[in-house]
């Protein structure tokens, strides 16, 4: 993925509920028109727990917990606000509360 960029500030390990929280991370993506950085993703933590009974019998099975997610999906060059207000009136209510189970 030669064009994407990211960062975590911090993994927390609970070793007992076999668990990860990854704190603040961004995914930014390189524009090729203004050859600049945009924003892919963010979220302020996402909780990553794993079942050790399942991992015994050679199968990850987990749960994905996101605190603040926002995915950001764009083509070309965009203005962000532009996104931002799109998004808000017509994609909050389908993903305000998502959780994905693995």
């Amino acid at each position: 993925m030669d064009s994407y960029y990211g960062h975590i500030e911090d993994i927390d390990i609970s070793l007992y509920r076999g668990a990860y929280i990854i704190k603040n991370i961004y995914i930014n993506k390189d524009d090729k028109v203004s050859e600049k950085q945009t924003k892919f993703f963010t979220s302020k933590d996402i909780d990553l727990s794993l079942e050790w009974g399942a991992i015994s019998h050679g199968s990850f099975v987990g749960k994905l917990v996101f605190d603040s997610p926002e995915l950001f999906f764009t083509k070309d060059r965009t203005e962000l606000s532009l996104v931002r207000k799109d998004s808000e009136n017509n994609c909050r209510k389908y993903f305000y509360n998502i959780k994905i189970r693995i």
